[in-house]
Order: C-alpha cells, then sequence, then structure tokens
C-alpha cells in the first residue's frame, strides 16, 4: 500500500520535504529513508555499542509471553542476543481498541522493513513495537473514530477515568464500562464474516481489571502473532533500572537534551520551517512519578515540581534515579534516547 503523502491535508513543511526534497532537510536526519545503505550504515553504529542485550531479552520474553505471543515472536526476541542483530523500532501511544489506524500502518511498517533488510544478509533484523504507556494524556487514548453502517464517522470513549489526572496510562485499569465500548462497536460496525472474531478477541483483551497498556499489548500481539512483532513496555521497573543513566545524564547535567533541541530548533527556524517541540530551559524531559507525573524544574541545583510547594536537593533527585529509577518517567523528547539506550 503507497499513502500519497502530498494529498494529505495539514502537511507541515519539514514533512513534506522530507518525503520530496530530501537534501534541503539532510542534516537533521540521520539518513535517507529511501537508501537502503543508510540503515546498513546506523545498524553498524548500533552494534558498536555496548548494550544490555540479554537483560533486556529475558525482559522482553517476560513481557510478550504474558501478552500471548507466538513462536516467531520468541525466536526474534533470542536473536536480540546476538551481537550482529539490530532492532527496527517504532510504536505508538497506548489505547482503546489498538487507536488511530496509523498505529496498525507503524506496526506493519517494522515488519515488512524488518524483512526487507534480513534479505540483504547484513545481519539479522527484527521488528520491536514501544508501548508509550508512560503517557498520562488519556484525551488523546481514550476513544476511536470510525464509519458506521451507514459511512458516517462516529466516535466510541471510554469515559471510565478522569482526564484531569496525569496517571500513566500503564497504571489505569479498565472498569466494567470497557464492555459497554465494545457493545457500541459491535452496534456501529458492518456485519461480516470476520466481525464476530474480531469482536470476541478484542473483548478478551479489553477486559474490565486490565490495565491499559496491558489490553493494547495483548490486542496487538493477537493482530500480528503471526509476524514475530516484539512489544516492549518502558514502564517496567527492570528496564528503567538498565536504562537509568539517561535519566541520571539529564538531572545531572541540567537537561543537555533541551539544549540540543533548541540549538536544533534554531537551525530549523533559520531554514525557515516551524519549531517541532517547544521547551524551556530550566525543565528536565524527566517527570517524578507518585502517582501522577510532575513535572521538574531546576535552578542553582534546586529542583521544584510543577504545581506544588515542593523543593529539594539536585542531589536527592540524582539518589532517587539511583535507588528508584522507576519513579521517573521520561517526556516525549527523552523517551528515544531511553529507548535506544535499550
Amino acid at each position: 500500500m503507497k499513502i500519497p503523502v502530498r494529498q494529505l491535508p495539514h502537511l507541515s513543511s519539514i514533512a513534506y520535504d522530507y518525503f520530496y526534497h530530501f537534501d534541503k532537510i539532510r542534516e537533521f536526519f540521520a539518513g535517507d529513508f529511501r537508501d537502503t545503505a543508510a540503515f546498513f550504515e546506523q545498524a553498524d553504529k548500533v552494534r558498536d555499542r555496548k548494550l544490555p542485550r540479554k537483560q533486556v531479552a529475558d525482559l522482553l520474553q517476560e513481557l510478550n509471553v504474558s501478552y500471548g505471543c507466538g513462536d516467531q515472536t520468541i525466536a526474534n526476541i533470542h536473536k536480540l542476543k546476538q551481537e550482529n542483530t539490530c532492532a527496527i523500532v517504532t510504536g505508538q501511544q497506548t489505547g482503546l481498541f489498538s487507536g488511530p489506524l496509523y498505529t496498525i500502518f507503524k506496526a506493519l511498517t517494522a515488519v515488512k522493513l524488518a524483512e526487507s533488510l534480513n534479505e540483504n544478509n547484513s545481519g539479522f533484523f527484527v521488528p520491536v513495537f514501544w508501548l508509550a504507556s508512560d503517557d498520562h494524556d488519556f484525551k488523546e487514548i481514550n476513544h476511536i473514530k470510525l464509519l458506521d453502517k451507514k459511512n458516517r464517522i462516529k466516535k466510541i470513549s471510554y469515559q471510565g477515568h478522569s482526564p484531569a489526572a496525569k496517571i500513566p496510562v500503564s497504571d489505569i485499569a479498565f472498569s466494567k464500562e470497557i464492555s459497554s465500548c465494545i457493545q457500541q462497536l459491535d452496534h456501529l460496525m458492518h456485519d461480516s464474516e470476520f466481525k464476530p472474531e474480531i469482536l470476541t478477541k478484542l473483548a478478551a483483551a479489553y477486559q474490565p481489571g486490565r490495565s491499559v497498556s496491558d489490553a493494547f499489548a495483548r490486542w496487538m500481539t493477537t493482530l500480528f502473532k503471526a509476524y514475530g512483532l516484539i512489544f516492549i513496555d518502558g514502564t517496567h521497573p527492570a528496564l528503567k533500572s538498565l536504562g537509568r543513566d539517561v535519566f541520571y545524564t539529564e538531572a545531572d547535567q541540567d537537561s543537555p537534551s533541551t539544549q540540543c533541541a533548541l540549538d536544533t530548533s534554531k537551525k530549523l527556524a533559520q531554514n525557515n520551517y516551524k519549531t517541532q517541540i517547544h521547551l524551556r530551559q530550566g525543565i528536565l524531559n524527566l517527570f517524578l512519578v507518585e502517582t501522577e507525573r510532575h513535572t521538574i524544574r531546576f535552578a542553582n541545583d534546586i529542583c521544584t515540581l510543577k504545581g506544588q510547594n515542593k523543593a529539594f536537593k539536585k542531589e536527592e533527585l540524582l539518589q532517587r534515579i539511583e535507588k528508584h529509577p522507576q519513579t521517573l518517567s521520561p517526556n516525549v523528547l527523552l523517551r528515544p534516547l531511553y529507548q535506544d539506550a535499550l
């Protein structure tokens, strides 16, 4: 399937140039996605890094077995322990019924890209889907839109949780209302020979009492069971222990990621592109998680939590990262660095 990008509405100039005038933005990317050699060059860089392969693979097996994965996924997880294996990583926020259709396209792209690169006999590549279950924007993930039997756009929303609370979706459990959402889906969907099986399997994944991220992972595993797609939940405490150095550097060096992003934003502006992410000095790209996620501000080695009358020394935060990294959560900017560290 080829999506006609030129026809997509609200396409930003940088996205347009990424597809059609890559030379104009080449300096902002590691390589051209149309150039197979660029993938292999990146793979060589990854293989030169020291990665916690065995520890991550063991955790991935535990997670994916709990989601109900197939033999091909287990085989791909075992391959990740080998030095010549690289991961093709995509991901999405975890939410209701796998969310927007592009979630499926993302997963399929990772699967097909891994298959394509494996045909070149330059090491091995496996597809990995990052479950963005640290996210707390419930309004973004509590609904889907679909065409009903009369081809009208309809919205199904899960209202069993208050979007005001900044709680990671990995800590939000579905109530009995999720069954009502499945009933609405049954009522709106076109009848077909596939419909009963889809609804049965969807209900098996999205059960009352199950977390949003766990239900999402189980449903996506059902869809991709035959393709060897590996799912990784970055909120797992053991994974945060393995990736704590990323959190430590962010706090210890007063957010070097922010400075890099600001420098890049300045270059983008000089090339007439809009800022891609809005950042401010004095804020870490880390949240402190105490049931809810709290933005961390810093100044003169003193940290404060946004919206709270609470202050503590930077050294206390560094000690917390060392001893309890599971209580920290990367934001959208730091998450890729945490992901790559694993």
